[in-house]
């Protein structure tokens, strides 16, 4: 199938289809057209599902080593970006 069928199937735009072959996260076969088999489709999906968490947030099962390098990866991007915003928060007080 072609990109836009495969975002189609997957209620993703052709850009987020592009994104993920590129990070190797959708398998396919190069050429013109780029072609993605259903096969490619299905592992996508058995490797994406999500599940909810006690604190309310969604976390991903990671079933292969790529993925479980891309959720640590992740989770350590939240956590930089937490520590600035709380570094910024105190930056900016009003001290009186």
């Amino acid at each position: 199938m072609s990109d836009a069928e495969a975002a189609a199937r997957l209620n993703k735009t052709v850009g987020q289809i592009r994104r993920l072959r590129h990070k190797g996260k959708l398998g396919y076969l190069p050429g013109r057209p780029v072609l993605i088999g259903e096969d490619d489709i299905e592992a996508y999906l058995r490797n994406a599902r999500c599940r909810p968490s006690a604190y309310g947030s969604t976390t991903i099962e990671a079933s292969t080593p790529v993925a479980q390098r891309d959720i640590h990866a992740e989770m350590d991007r939240r956590v930089r970006r937490a520590k600035l915003k709380a570094k910024s928060r105190s930056a900016h007080r009003v001290k009186g």
